[in-house]
């Protein structure tokens, strides 16, 4: 699974925290309240944000700080790792 993040205004802490606020909000609506990946999609943005030290990624890549149009996404492979690419290069990795 792969979560692409909006730099383009925002730093990749605040795109990692709207992207949460708006799949829960999405979630809370209706009927798809029940799509798995929907609720995966939910557990994806916030085990980054509780485990990626996303400020620290912001002051060593600049592109991170916002205000560009590089490509950030969340990734989890098949093997339940989740980690940070840049532009399609990974800068952090986290254990789930």
């Amino acid at each position: 699974m792969q979560i692409r993040l909006n730099v383009s205004r925002h730093c990749v802490h605040t795109a990692a925290k709207r992207a949460y606020t708006r799949a829960v909000n999405q979630a809370l609506k209706g009927p798809q309240s029940n799509d798995p990946e929907l609720e995966a999609r939910i557990e994806v943005l916030k085990t980054a944000l509780e485990e990626m030290d996303l400020a620290v990624l912001r002051g060593k890549h600049p592109e991170l700080a916002g205000g560009s149009d590089v490509d950030v996404r969340l990734h989890k492979d098949e093997q339940g790792r989740l980690s940070l690419l840049l532009q399609g290069q990974e800068v952090q990795a986290v254990t789930i």
